[in-house]
Parts: C-alpha cells; structure tokens; sequence
C-alpha cells in the first residue's frame, strides 16, 4: 500500500454585515454565502467551500485548481495569514486534500 499524498492549501475568506445579515466570500474561489449571524456565515462558507472543492475533485478539475492556489498562496507570502486578528472580518480556511479524493476544511 502506498504513502498517502496530502496538500494543503490556505484559503482567505472575507465577512461583512450588510442591511443585517453577514455575507462571506472565499477569495480566489467562486463561493460567496450569508448568514444571520457572524458564527452562522463562517460555518456556511466552511461548508460551501467543502462542497466547491469536492466538486471539483468528482469533474477532475482539482489539478487546476490546486495550481491556481498555490500559485495565489506564494503572491500572498508577504502577508502572513498567521497575523489575522481572531476579531477580524478576515479568516484563513484550511483546505486539505488527501490523494485528489476526500476534502476537510478547518
């Protein structure tokens, strides 16, 4: 049996409260949600992001996908995302894709 191959990709997620509802988009991956509260709209964009790269695993465009990030990730290394504020409206998603076939999101 084979080594399993992980690779993890940051991703930046940005919340704003407009007219009394918390949006969220996922920065440089087409997903945007809201939510009644700040709690509520993280929680369905962790979800949506889930649901976007696994998507894109079952139609075989992770490859590109994952490329595109990492590429993103290295234009960003200027900008720790270890530095976000926990009060921030700025948050790192963590995408873990093991063997191009199961996605976690933290």
């Amino acid at each position: 049996m084979g080594q399993s191959e992980q690779t993890s990709l940051p991703v930046l997620c940005r919340f704003w409260n407009e007219d009394g509802v918390w949006n969220g988009s996922a920065e440089d991956v087409a997903v945007a949600v809201f939510g009644q509260t700040l709690e509520e709209a993280i929680d369905n964009l962790r979800a949506a992001v889930q649901n976007h790269f696994e998507a894109a695993i079952e139609t075989g465009l992770i490859g590109p996908m994952v490329t595109r990030l990492t590429e993103r990730a290295k234009e960003l290394r200027f900008w720790s995302f270890d530095e976000i504020s926990p009060n921030s409206p700025v948050l790192k998603m963590l995408v873990a894709i093991s063997d191009n076939q199961s996605v976690a999101v933290m």
